[in-house]
Parts: C-alpha cells; structure tokens; sequence
C-alpha cells in the first residue's frame, strides 16, 4: 500500500470513529457489540431488551451512520 492510501485510511479511521461516537449510547452501544461479533440475543441479554428493539436500534445506528457518512464527505469534496 502506497503512504497516501494508508495515510487516507487512517484519516477515514478517525472520521469514522468520530461519527460513531456522535451517536447516542442507546444505539452506538448495541450497534458496537453487533459490529464486534455478538449475537442479537446475547446483546438483548446484555441490556435487559427484547431482541426487536435491539434490530432496530443496530438499523436506525446504521442508517444515521450512513447518512452521517454521505454528508461529511460531500462536505469534503465540496
């Protein structure tokens, strides 16, 4: 990998994370436990919800992300 591909990477990293750390704790928090590899029942378990509730927090965390994701680098480009 050429330095500026991995300097590109790295910058992307800490955008990224910045955008996840935006979202709230209520759907950061199962979508980072998803994301790590746990099952929905065993993040269901972890925070006392019904496996539906946590479905929709890790979608609703992926769609802002994505929107979030769009925007900031439209803004970039920009």
């Amino acid at each position: 990998m050429r330095s500026s591909n991995r300097t590109d990477a790295v910058v992307m990293m800490k955008d990224l994370r910045s955008l996840l750390n935006s979202l709230d704790d209520e759907h950061r928090l199962p979508f980072l436990m998803f994301y790590q590899g746990y099952q929905y029942n065993e993040i269901a378990d972890h925070f006392d919800l019904p496996i539906g509730t946590v479905k929709s927090r890790i979608f609703f965390a992926r769609k802002k992300l994505k929107s979030m994701i769009q925007g900031h680098y439209d803004t970039v480009r920009a």
